[in-house]
């Protein structure tokens, strides 16, 4: 098992492999086939060692066909966003009740997907939906 240090190359918004999902238990619940794990802790949460910051932060997700109108982070329970990868653009969707923590240790043997990333631009949509899960107004009953 490897050990977390200062100098991980994990940053919010990177992608698991699949031998890391597999072995974290880390499975969309509908969707296994199709798993897209995403990092969401902060980059100072991650740099952080164990003792001051135990977790990671993830959100099991799963690849699409394209993305569609939960896109821009319109939605805070749905984000429908594009990752770069070895042959274009990937469709990913992502959903905030899909969330986990897992051990800085755990993950430490694996390092993040480098054929797989978000741009500036695809960070700062994921960082928007990520704050407005907790950044809206609340609705009574009658509105839902």
């Amino acid at each position: 098992m490897g050990e977390w240090s200062r100098e991980t190359p994990w940053r919010q918004g990177d992608v698991l492999p699949d031998d890391a999902s597999e072995a974290l238990d880390l499975y969309h619940p509908e969707f296994p086939e199709r798993t897209f794990v995403v990092v969401i802790s902060h980059d100072c949460d991650l740099a952080a060692v164990p003792d001051r910051e135990a977790f990671v932060e993830v959100v099991t997700g799963r690849l699409v066909d394209a993305v569609k109108a939960d896109s821009h982070a319109k939605s805070a329970r749905r984000l429908q966003i594009e990752f770069h990868g070895p042959q274009g653009l990937l469709a990913a969707e992502l959903s905030a009740v899909h969330k986990a923590i897992i051990k800085k240790n755990d993950l430490a043997p694996f390092d993040p997907r480098t054929d797989v990333s978000l741009d500036v631009q695809g960070l700062s949509i994921l960082q928007r939906w990520l704050a407005a899960r907790y950044r809206r107004a609340a609705f009574p009953d009658e509105f839902e």
